[in-house]
């Protein structure tokens, strides 16, 4: 009887070990996944944030070209004006 009577107590103690371990699993499963979770939350803000930065910096050197292509046209437009008038002093030149 007493055999019996430790082989039961020795059976609760293992399912209770048994299910207080699979608990401990599950807790320290369910950390690892709130840790993943954070940093792959941390990771998409990173992700957001570096890809924020890179469109900026292409809408600035957008903006840079675009003014260095204005300032080039009006040079354009300056050098075709003064090419106008000295063909046209020119003309004037030679009618006389």
């Amino acid at each position: 009887m007493f055999p019996l009577f430790l082989a039961a107590q020795a059976d609760k103690k293992i399912k209770q070990r048994f299910f207080a371990g699979d608990s401990v699993a599950q807790k320290i499963n369910d950390f690892k996944d709130s840790v993943a979770r954070a940093d792959s939350l941390k990771r998409d803000e990173e992700a957001q944030r570096n890809i924020e930065n890179i469109v900026a910096i292409q809408n600035e050197n957008k903006a840079r070209q675009k003014r260095a292509a204005f300032t080039r046209i009006g040079i354009g437009l300056s050098f075709l004006a003064l090419l106008i008038m000295g063909l046209l002093r020119r003309r004037k030149l030679q009618k006389r």
